[in-house]
């Protein structure tokens, strides 16, 4: 054999090998796409979830869920509305602080889950936006502006007229909400 035969195997040796290296690279990165799209479907709840969260869209719930979310949320909304009128009618949070505290925390947990659905049945107002930039210096919505100050005398002491109109606004926006599920679960 001469030379440049040796020359010609060696790199057709090579070249083989090079190609079965990027086919089998190639082959383990469609094994690994795989595997994560196996992962992503055996887990649909928590991968999608957070794909969701991370693309900065709402969660896609059955219709059931929602309904049952919407459920608890109201509920919690309610005490936390009848909270404030009390304080208000009264002119002082103390007492309802501690109860003001848990409600706020659990409102500020589920409040992202609902608020993609709830804030297409809100009626918006820079008033809310306003109070938000006094109490937590930053933009809020209805819902946002009834829990998003540390002490029930907070709210109290930074309303401008406008806490009825935004009880009002917030609770309508429970009743739309709650009548286009009720709406979608019919057909």
């Amino acid at each position: 054999m001469t030379k440049i035969e040796l020359v010609a195997r060696k790199f057709a040796q090579g070249f083989w090998r090079f190609a079965f290296a990027f086919r089998s690279a190639g082959n383990r990165a469609r094994l690994r796409l795989i595997a994560m799209r196996e992962r992503f479907t055996a887990f649909p709840g928590e991968s999608r979830n957070r794909l969701y969260r991370w693309m900065g869209k709402p969660l896609p719930m059955p219709l059931d869920h929602q309904r049952d979310q919407l459920v608890e949320f109201y509920q919690h909304f309610e005490s936390l509305s009848d909270m404030i009128c009390d304080a208000a009618h009264r002119g002082n949070g103390d007492p309802w602080q501690a109860q003001y505290e848990k409600n706020r925390a659990w409102m500020m947990r589920a409040y992202p889950a609902v608020r993609p659905y709830l804030i297409a049945h809100l009626s918006c107002d820079s008033s809310d936006d306003a109070f938000g930039m006094r109490v937590a210096q930053r933009p809020t919505d209805a819902f946002e502006a009834l829990f998003c100050a540390e002490s029930l005398n907070a709210i109290l002491e930074a309303d401008g007229g406008d806490l009825i109109n935004r009880l009002d606004r917030a609770r309508s926006a429970l009743y739309r909400y709650a009548d286009h599920l009720r709406d979608l679960m019919e057909n």
